[in-house]
């Protein structure tokens, strides 16, 4: 749980309507959260702030995709996945997935 000096903060920015302070307050709550191992709450709430939606349920499969291969030699990576990136006609999450479908599949060539 988030210290009291955190969400006494958290509140008074949100009923000033101070948006700087509210988001300062609440990244110290994330960062609490992270501190604790919280890991997946903290993902949670840094997902909210950032764009205002909770994916508890992908618990953070969004935000980490698989590593991206990289070329034996020289160690570049072999692609580039830009972060919002979304396949056409399709959701987020279904774009996740075959991206990472993508990544397995030249990481096995």
């Amino acid at each position: 749980m988030a210290s009291g000096d955190n969400l006494r903060n958290l509140f008074r920015f949100y009923s000033r309507r101070d948006d700087v302070g509210f988001r300062t307050a609440a990244e110290a709550i994330v960062e609490e959260e992270r501190l604790k191992n919280h890991r997946l709450l903290a993902d949670d709430l840094e997902r909210l702030l950032r764009n205002g939606n909770s994916k508890t349920a992908q618990r953070g499969k969004l935000s980490r995709l698989a590593e991206v291969p990289k070329d034996r030699e020289r160690g570049f990576p072999l692609l580039t996945i830009s972060e919002g990136q979304v396949l056409r006609g399709s959701s987020p999450e279904s774009s996740v997935k075959v991206l990472q479908a993508r990544i397995r599949r030249q990481s096995a060539a």
